[in-house]
């Protein structure tokens, strides 16, 4: 919770959250994506967490909250949305393991399990190492992540494409 609330409470923060896209165009890709991406994560994970699976609901929400936040570091939106060259180099799952990690700093005797668990959430959110995870989900609330942000971003790109062939007078 108190993790939660320092980064949520910054308003700072938020206001570069609020604004960041959450892609450079195949999902999300629009001034304000990263947190309709985010919340919509964290409501999936909240609901699987629901279930029977002896899921850490508090761990997996955060982590899907927290997620994507390196994208405000590594894309930036002006008259298109391209790449920082801190995103490039870097990329946002190590600049949102980074920051969460200086957050956790913030917070008096952050439990150490408890950032290495959220740690191994945000570095393997990607799934495999092929699309750029670090490393590959090892726990329950890793394996939730990875496949509430696919179903996320997977029906989001299906709905602009859907949606760019519609204008385009196509059925398929």
């Amino acid at each position: 919770r108190k993790l939660g609330e320092l980064v949520f409470g910054n308003t700072k923060f938020m206001k570069e959250f609020q604004r960041a896209p959450g892609g450079s165009s195949w999902h999300h890709g629009c001034l304000g994506g990263l947190i309709e991406h985010s919340v919509r994560v964290a409501d999936i994970c909240s609901f699987i967490a629901e279930g029977d699976y002896g899921l850490n609901r508090d761990l997996l929400v955060i982590a899907a909250l927290l997620h994507d936040v390196g994208k405000t570091k590594e894309l930036i939106a002006t008259t298109m949305i391209d790449y920082t060259d801190e995103g490039r180099l870097v990329g946002h799952i190590v600049i949102g393991e980074r920051f969460m990690s200086a957050m956790c700093d913030r917070v008096e005797e952050f439990p150490r399990q408890l950032r290495m668990l959220l740690s191994h959430l945000m570095l393997s959110h990607h799934g495999h190492r092929e699309f750029a995870s670090p490393v590959e989900p090892m726990i329950p609330e890793a394996f939730a992540l990875y496949y509430a942000d696919e179903i996320d971003a997977k029906l989001n790109a299906l709905k602009r494409v859907m949606n760019e062939c519609a204008a385009e007078g196509k059925s398929w």
